[in-house]
């Protein structure tokens, strides 16, 4: 399966941090993964080698190119991937940050209106047939917000995405595909896509279906900064072999700084060849204690056969920096294909009862808990200023699996125009097996001027293989309406084993052809160490407009 198509042209460079996250596998526990991703260019590596789920790699791509969007993806649902509370992606470098209908969130800039579009190509210079062209637009008033994602594959057009979103005076709607998470997001949360999985054949991508929909319907809250408060969803997604239809309820009550809520979810999954169908309800209460800057926050969930779900958060940040403290606790029976709670992304075959559908869950029986802080430095250090990061997170997937850990430190220090990022990172699996690395990224230079190198050694002690990860890139601002940005990366999984490495070659030039127009064209290759492997070369074009 080819996954060009998501990737598109141009590199990102990201502000503050590296962003890491554990890796997701459908069905399978894999190694978490600590590594550090700089662009999308690291993206899209980490999902061609499968260390990142193909979900999750959408989610980031989209966060790296609009920004945090609140309501597509929430706010607490950034900060349920390990290392995002240590450092966020940036907005995109086009300076556009377009976030969708934010409940509760005062925003200035939203009295004006807003616009972002991207249109774009993507082919295989060796395969005229590969190539897949895409659009996405975004509109937003201080009422109003629209979204249209349309991708065309080669052969037909398909819709990902579509969104209205209205609000004023205490009450809003949304249509289309929306993403509710209420409480710790164990009833509603940001789930994994059960219709539209290669096993339940792919969703039919037209308006009414689009391919990309974790909840496709409606989200109508009313009163969010009242005494009390209430959300209703409705989503129904269907496919050739599945459909799946949900209702929830949630009511809310209290003040600023206490703040309690219960949820109730009625849901069935009925195979269309066989018309079994999977019923399940599910009653939830949460709980928020603080505000700002120091909260708890807690969830419990039951299902329709009795077994629970738990979790519980707090968050405090302090002036030189910020801790982030979770647990979570899941039944083995735990079976709710609509929620998504903390925990790692790791996933495991869950059978959808009457149904004979596997679902790939990555709660159910797993148990865990991770810890992250930060710290700022309060004045300069060896002239410059710095801040420190680290997390851990342990987990076990069953009663009767091992623990296992992931852990990563960072460090990142800027004096003028050099900025110098060390970073450490370890983990183990489910067979025992550990990983550990290091490195640094070295970045010289203005934002109109730019050069990044990165060096990355590890080892893997199961196999005692030794791999390395370099990288060296260029941003060259020659005028206000031209911009190149070469590139190249190399990776060797062992380096006691010859042959098995390969280059990566990136050549991207950015025209900006009006104030609010930009369009950027890239050429990139794929090149194997090993002669037996054929690499490729790919063409990616875009265009860039928006306020």
């Amino acid at each position: 399966m080819r996954l060009d198509w998501s990737h598109i042209s141009g590199r990102i460079v990201f502000a503050g941090f590296v962003l890491e996250m554990a890796v997701g596998a459908i069905a399978q526990a894999q190694q978490p993964d600590t590594r550090p991703y700089e662009s999308e260019e690291d993206l899209w590596e980490a999902l061609h080698e499968g260390e990142i789920s193909f979900d999750d790699y959408l989610d980031l791509i989209d966060q790296a190119r609009w920004g945090r969007d609140t309501n597509s993806i929430p706010v607490s649902d950034w900060e349920a991937l390990p290392g995002s509370n240590a450092g966020f992606l940036a907005a995109p470098d086009s300076g556009i940050e377009i976030a969708q209908l934010s409940r509760g969130t005062s925003d200035e800039s939203a009295a004006r209106t807003r616009w972002s579009w991207r249109s774009g190509y993507n082919g295989d210079l060796a395969d005229s047939t590969s190539g897949t062209g895409y659009s996405l637009a975004r509109i937003r008033t201080s009422d109003f917000t629209g979204m249209i994602d349309w991708r065309h594959d080669g052969t037909r057009g398909i819709w990902q995405r579509r969104l209205l979103a209205w609000q004023n005076h205490g009450l809003a709607l949304q249509l289309g595909n929306i993403e509710p998470r209420w409480g710790r997001g164990l009833v509603v949360g940001r789930r994994s896509r059960l219709v539209g999985s290669a096993s339940s054949a792919p969703i039919s991508g037209d308006w009414w279906q689009p391919s990309r929909s974790r909840f496709n319907g409606l989200w109508l809250p009313v009163g969010e900064s009242r005494a009390i408060s209430s959300d209703l969803v409705v989503s129904d997604i269907r496919s050739a072999r599945l459909d799946e239809r949900m209702a929830a309820l949630q009511l809310t009550t209290g003040t600023r700084s206490v703040r309690v809520g219960v949820i109730g979810l009625t849901g069935t999954v009925t195979r269309r060849d066989s018309a079994g169908t999977y019923a399940e309800r599910i009653a939830g209460g949460h709980i928020r204690l603080g505000r700002n800057d120091r909260q708890v926050l807690a969830e419990v969930a039951v299902d329709r056969r009795g077994t629970t779900a738990k979790a519980a958060e707090v968050l405090w940040r302090f002036g030189g920096g910020r801790f982030h403290g979770r647990a979570w606790s899941y039944d083995a029976g735990y079976t709710n294909p609509w929620g998504g709670g903390p925990g790692h992304s790791d996933t495991r075959t869950v059978v959808l009862d009457g149904t004979t559908e596997r679902f790939a869950s990555r709660t159910a029986g797993e148990r865990g808990f991770s810890l992250a802080t930060r710290l700022n430095s309060e004045g300069p250090i060896f002239g410059g200023f710095a801040s420190i990061d680290w997390e851990w997170l342990t987990h076990r997937e069953g009663d009767d699996e091992p623990v296992q850990n992931a852990w990563t430190a960072r460090a990142n220090w800027k004096r003028g125009d050099l900025r110098i990022r060390p970073f450490a990172r370890g983990c183990t699996d489910s067979s025992g097996t550990t990983q550990h690395g290091f490195g640094s990224s070295v970045e010289l230079g203005t934002s109109d001027r730019r050069l990044n190198t990165r060096v990355e050694l590890g080892r893997h002690n199961g196999s005692g293989t030794m791999y390395l990860r370099t990288s060296l890139s260029m941003k060259w601002t020659f005028s206000e309406a031209l911009r190149l940005e070469p590139a190249v990366r190399w990776y060797d999984p062992d380096l006691h084993r010859p042959a098995d490495g390969y280059w990566y070659f990136y050549f991207t030039e950015v025209i900006t052809v009006a104030s609010m127009l930009r369009l950027e064209a890239a050429l990139v290759w794929k090149r194997y160490e090993s002669h037996s492997k054929e690499g490729h070369v790919e063409i990616r074009i875009r265009m860039v407009g928006g306020r």
